[in-house]
């Protein structure tokens, strides 16, 4: 349905007909959206915060232009900002990044509606009617970023012609951001309670006061590139104790607070570091907050374990986070005690260069390494696993996960699976996929060839996930590569820069 047509609001109730530009211009009444676009300060807004089971203090800076911070302090405290050209993160262990995909789309359309942006003619979404979500009490609003695919839904109230909540739909299930509380202290509404809700997890921010930020030398919006300290011994070989478990997996044999706990897989698909419930206990890490899992059957609600040091080859790491998850059963597949997993925290301190065919990985100093062979090119991070460029039959392209920890040649993810018509005239046998959070049916065939980094696989044999939930349901890239196809190439990478080399080797089917 075009936007800018009028939708008559359920029949007999009394409710007006609304359009659009009608609703736009209600709510940019509602909301002085005069003095929000005229305003030539910085808006900064103090509180406090419930979030991850801790509390903490919260203040947001913006500006009308879009510009836009959000400071969490306390025990698991994290910064998300936009400078005017890109949206950045701090997470809790310190470790900047860039902000791409479904963590750009998701904050850029919250701070979006949280500071009246969403009401500019330049604002960076598209609006569009939804009468189906619309009711007596609210109009409903398709809202997605202008170059995205988030699907998110704005709920106006039809009384006070503010946002009521912005509903987001994602791999990890439905989120629910609610607005509360407007105040006009600067001339323009600002909502002061805000809470987050998705998978058993809510966050509420209670706003304590609004004022205009004087201005100071320091840019408040300006990109925090400083990171948590990691040191590496020069004196020690780069080449890590490496163990291939029967299903391909690599495993790594780190200490914890100077303890043996167990092999760690290590896995460039895991979003941060995990530890195991029992060996969590039997290292006396303390428990901190809550968190909720992502895995390839869907979420799984835990908590964070807090460590001293973790240490692997060369590298220390300083005050670890970690995911606490029960891997007990993962001990029996592999055949040897699994005390956690090692993922992103890891991979952002260091350069990885992993050899599949060898099984050996080395681990080197971001500020001192130099590639040997291949050349580098552009590595995207998305809820902290890494994407890059692939192409396959059809001459179709787009972003792909990488993820040691699938032994797997490539799985195409449900949307794609879909959307791409990938199982219309192809011969498929059963497949399932599983992981944290359950298990997810899949098909299984082959497709024409497949492209990395300049060469070409001819006839693999893939995955066709038919997940709705979980990690393989992701839209915002088309599948998961395994090291199934990593291993026709030595992969170096290096999240600190934001880099991917693919250094090629003879392999049998590829070209």
């Amino acid at each position: 349905m075009i936007a800018t047509f009028i939708v008559w609001l359920l029949a007999g109730s009394g409710a007006d007909p609304v359009d659009l530009p009608a609703v736009l211009d209600k709510a940019r009444i509602a909301a002085g959206f005069e003095r929000f676009r005229s305003f030539d300060g910085l808006v900064i807004r103090e509180g406090v915060c419930h979030h991850d089971g801790v509390d903490g203090t919260c203040t947001i800076v913006s500006a009308s232009d879009g510009r836009y911070v959000r400071r969490i302090e306390g025990p698991l405290g994290s910064t998300t900002g936009f400078d005017g050209r890109t949206w950045w993160m701090v997470d809790h262990s310190g470790m900047p990044r860039t902000l791409r995909l479904q963590d750009r789309e998701v904050v850029e359309t919250g701070a979006a509606v949280s500071t009246g942006r969403w009401l500019s003619n330049d604002a960076p979404v598209t609006l569009a009617l939804d009468d189906a979500r619309t009711d007596a009490k609210a109009v409903a609003l398709s809202i997605r970023p202008k170059d995205g695919v988030l699907d998110a839904t704005l709920l106006v109230d039809r009384t006070t012609w503010l946002p009521l909540s912005l509903i987001r739909r994602s791999v990890s299930g439905e989120e629910t951001s609610t607005f509360e509380d407007w105040r006009r202290d600067l001339g323009f509404a600002l909502p002061c309670r805000l809470t987050q809700t998705s998978n058993e997890s809510t966050t509420v921010t209670e706003i304590r006061s609004i004022r205009r930020l004087e201005k100071k030398a320091d840019d408040p919006f300006a990109r925090i590139t400083a990171r948590p300290e990691a040191r590496f011994d020069s004196a020690l070989s780069p080449h890590l104790e490496v163990k291939r478990a029967k299903t391909g997996h690599f495993l790594v044999h780190p200490l914890v607070d100077g303890k043996d706990i167990g092999w760690f897989i290590l896995d460039s698909g895991a979003g941060g570091m995990v530890i195991d419930k029992k060996a969590a206990l039997d290292a006396a890490l303390p428990a901190i907050g809550e968190s909720v899992a992502l895995g390839v059957g869907g979420t799984v609600k835990t908590r964070f374990r807090q460590g001293k040091a973790l240490t692997l080859g060369p590298i220390s790491m300083a005050t670890p986070l970690y995911t606490e998850l029960d891997l007990g059963f993962l001990s029996t597949i592999f055949g040897v005690p699994v005390g956690g997993i090692v993922g992103y925290d890891f991979f952002a301190r260091a350069v990885v260069e992993l050899d599949v065919d060898a099984a050996t990985v080395d681990v080197r100093d971001p500020c001192t390494f130099a590639l040997s062979g291949g050349s580098w090119q552009e590595l995207w991070l998305d809820r902290n696993v890494p994407c890059v460029q692939g192409r396959f039959e059809g001459d179709r392209e787009g972003l792909f996960r990488l993820d040691t920890g699938s032994a797997a040649f490539l799985i195409f993810h449900g949307p794609a699976v879909k959307n791409l018509s990938l199982l219309e005239k192809r011969n498929t046998s059963f497949g399932a996929s599983g992981g944290v959070g359950g298990i997810n049916l899949s098909r299984e065939g082959e497709i024409e060839w497949f492209e990395l980094a300049g060469r070409r696989f001819e006839h693999p044999r893939v995955g066709f996930s038919l997940a709705d939930k979980g990690a393989l349901a992701d839209p915002w890239a088309i599948g998961n590569l395994g090291c199934g196809v990593l291993s026709s190439f030595r992969v170096v990478f290096d999240y600190p820069h934001e880099r991917i080399a693919f250094v090629g080797k003879p392999s049998e089917g590829a070209k």
